[in-house]
């Protein structure tokens, strides 16, 4: 089974998100081809969940964490092996799939049956949301998210080709897609596998350093284990700069910010987006200068290093000169280093390019239900202090090997957008009609 360019004849059709389809295709809405199903519920039925890559599954099939627990399951509906499911919620994003298990859902899930090529009509749908539609027909106010429900699926415009033609176009699409998400599942599996070579490349340098045949002493930290007998293991609090100050505020964040302070336009305020997207040229955060005028012992200048403090924390960005003055989020702490123990380069890679300082973080964590850097922490993590020629050395290699591993994985995480892209592409040219099944 191929694809072939065009079929031989179109026709014009108003359905915006179309323009044509094949001239022995026919247009029809939701409600003539679908019927909303409310099974009832078994006493045995598990619940089901509709994921936003498409599969509708048992939730005990993907995972048991990171759900919504109801303590009552009102208007809980049965579902069967086969059934069309729309999330009414995240339809938007592509959780729209056919059942493959009995088990029971909340009523968020509009679930449908048809004497039409289910995988067909899934795949059409899949296309909608692909092309944003759903978004354009929400009247909700959740952010990224859609109000799907059936009066609106049911009026819904449908492009049908005769069944035997829709049949020969999902087979096609299952198999192809099948292929793409294979080959994306590589890939990010081999993305994961060289974040894990960077990592060890760096902890393997900066705590055993460059040298085959080095003297080692017990570091005294079990997870370090043996380090150069020259070297040294000290905490943070050791190579703070305090020659201006205060290297870090005191408290367990930067600032006292409140949502009220933030307006539209001003003084930027550095926050976590500011540093796990290493980004000094455009910001959605600011305060008054007269707000910031009243933070004035924590602003954010040239050279310092900001740090996130909760949810993906102990990531770090060092301010460059030119950056707009700023003051610290409540989320992000400020310090700087005395460059006589540790240049700002391995500083950032032993955070940002390791797993070195995030396992001393996590397990100083103490929150229960999110990850929370507090100062007191950050001064006690375990940092390697290195004669300064040998650390220069470490650096360059460093550098040079991080830039060539991101290089790679920038070039698998550019060939899975690409074939996401594709995926979309062919998904939807071939269920509007753009591509011909052979």
């Amino acid at each position: 089974m191929s694809v072939s360019h065009m079929y031989s004849a179109y026709k014009m059709c108003e359905i915006p998100w179309i323009d044509e389809i094949p001239t022995h295709w026919n247009i029809v809405r939701g409600k003539n081809i679908l019927q909303l199903l409310e099974r009832p519920v078994l006493d045995d039925d598990e619940i089901i969940t509709c994921f936003r890559d498409g599969e509708v599954t048992l939730r005990k099939n993907r995972r048991e964490e990171g759900f919504t627990v109801s303590l009552k399951e009102i208007g809980y509906q049965g579902v069967e092996p086969g059934d069309l499911v729309v999330h009414g919620m995240d339809g938007f994003a592509g959780a729209i799939g056919v059942s493959d298990s009995r088990g029971k859902a909340s009523p968020v899930l509009i679930v449908m049956d048809s004497n039409e090529n289910k995988r067909f009509l899934m795949y059409y749908l899949r296309a909608l949301a692909y092309r944003d539609v759903f978004m354009s027909l929400s009247t909700g106010i959740r952010v990224r998210s859609c109000d799907l429900r059936w009066n609106k699926l049911s009026n819904l415009p449908f492009c049908l080709p005769p069944i035997i033609e829709q049949n020969r176009i999902a087979t096609y699409l299952d198999s192809r897609i099948t292929k793409i998400d294979k080959l994306i599942k590589e890939t990010e599996t081999s993305i994961e596998e060289y974040q894990l070579l960077k990592a060890a490349t760096v902890c393997q340098a900066v705590t055993k350093g460059m040298g085959d045949d080095v003297t080692t002493k017990d570091s005294g930290v079990e997870f370090i284990g043996r380090i150069p007998a020259n070297w040294n293991m000290v905490p943070m609090k050791r190579i703070f700069d305090f020659s201006n100050g205060s290297a870090i505020k005191v408290g367990p964040f930067g600032s006292a910010l409140s949502g009220a302070d933030i307006v539209e336009e001003g003084v930027w305020v550095y926050n976590q987006r500011t540093v796990l997207d290493q980004n000094f040229e455009t910001n959605t955060t600011f305060v008054t200068e007269e707000k910031a005028n009243a933070l004035s012992g924590f602003e954010v200048l040239p050279g310092d290093i900001l740090i996130t403090t909760r949810g993906s924390i102990g990531k770090i960005a060092i301010v460059p000169e030119g950056a707009p003055k700023g003051v610290l989020h409540p989320c992000v702490i400020r310090f700087r280093t005395d460059k006589r123990y540790i240049n700002d380069e391995l500083l950032k890679m032993l955070f940002n390019e390791s797993n070195f300082m995030l396992e001393q973080m996590l397990q100083k964590s103490n929150s229960t239900t999110i990850d929370v850097l507090y100062s007191y922490n950050l001064k006690e993590l375990l940092i390697p202090v290195i004669p300064e020629e040998e650390r220069k050395r470490i650096t360059e290699f460093l550098v040079r090997r991080c830039k060539e591993l991101n290089t790679i994985i920038l070039m698998k995480q550019e060939l899975i957008s690409d074939l996401k892209a594709y995926k979309r592409s062919l998904v939807y040219e071939t269920v509007t009609g753009k591509r011909k099944v052979v």
